[in-house]
């Protein structure tokens, strides 16, 4: 079964080893049961101005029991998810803003295929989307620059995608393709996201009891400009690039494993997006120019395996 879960999600588990957290939007790259928070502080900033103090929080952590079932090379999989959400917002803006911590839980599901041919393996998934309601905590932050249609509902997007994998001996080498659907996502749509096209290739070397990995993905921020002459324009441009500034479009992966025995195993995993700048608008909300952000990141993930 372990290998068939793997096979339903084709290329992406040859990229990297665990999901190190760096993100598409404010999606992990990786896959599996794992947590996730992609927010800003800026309590402590006191070089730059026009930046509110802004601090925003959101984390999400999913669980999901995944089964599969394999026969004459294809493999179909199924598993349902169930996901946990937290959500802060707070800042000054004049005065200060903000409804405190906010939690809900949330039910979707993945299901894939994938089907074996020699050394080609090919396969393609599709995640739901998960609605999530934060009660008071998007509508309150909206409200105070003058927006007025957002609900609390902010919808962690459907994914659809396909990969293929080709193994040489010891090689192994991967691509995927996905679209991260937030242009038509709850919340998202009405902050005017757009959907995100998603490349990543990879390549491991098994040894054996161990295993390295290199891997690449690239994604156009699914943030743009709006028109920030405007109070509607600027308060999105604010909040989006102040509070939510998923800009980053390039991610390194490296990672590897070592086999104790086996049933114990460890995986480490690093990542590193190269630091981006992005200027908005933001005259219509009464500042002086445009909102610049710059954002970079870089994570460490180890993970201990037990197979039984």
């Amino acid at each position: 079964m372990k290998r068939s879960i793997k096979i339903a999600v084709a290329a992406a588990v040859a990229l990297s080893a665990t999901s190190a957290f760096a993100t598409n939007g404010d999606n992990l790259i990786g896959v599996g049961a794992k947590a996730r928070g992609m927010g800003v502080d800026y309590r402590d900033e006191t070089t730059q101005t026009g930046n509110f103090n802004m601090v925003t929080n959101l984390q999400l952590m999913q669980f999901a029991v995944p089964l599969a079932y394999s026969t004459n090379g294809l493999t179909v999989a199924v598993a349902p998810i169930m996901q946990y959400g937290s959500l802060d917002i707070n800042f000054n803006n004049g005065a200060n803003r903000g409804s405190g911590v906010a939690q809900d839980l949330g039910l979707g599901y993945s299901i894939g295929a994938g089907y074996s041919i020699g050394d080609l393996t090919v396969g393609a998934v599709y995640k739901s989307a998960i609605a999530m309601t934060y009660d008071r905590v998007l509508t309150t932050a909206a409200s105070a620059f003058g927006l007025n249609n957002i609900t609390n509902t902010l919808e962690q997007p459907a994914e659809a995608g396909i990969g293929a994998s080709y193994k040489m001996g010891a090689s192994t080498f991967g691509i995927d393709y996905k679209q991260i659907q937030w242009g038509s996502a709850e919340g998202y749509e009405q902050f005017m996201w757009e959907d995100q096209d998603v490349i990543s290739v990879g390549y491991e070397y098994d040894a054996g009891n161990w295993a390295a990995r290199v891997g690449y993905n690239h994604a156009n921020s699914p943030i743009k400009e709006q028109n920030g002459a405007t109070a509607t324009g600027a308060a999105l441009n604010i909040l989006n690039l102040l509070g939510f500034p998923a800009i980053v479009e390039d991610h390194y992966t490296i990672g590897g494993t070592y086999e104790f025995t086996k049933t114990t195993s460890v995986d480490v995993a690093y990542a590193y997006s190269p630091e981006v700048e992005e200027s908005f608008g933001g005259t219509g909300a009464g500042l002086a120019g445009n909102i610049t952000t710059k954002h970079s990141q870089q994570a460490m993930s180890v993970q201990l395996n037990f197979n039984f």
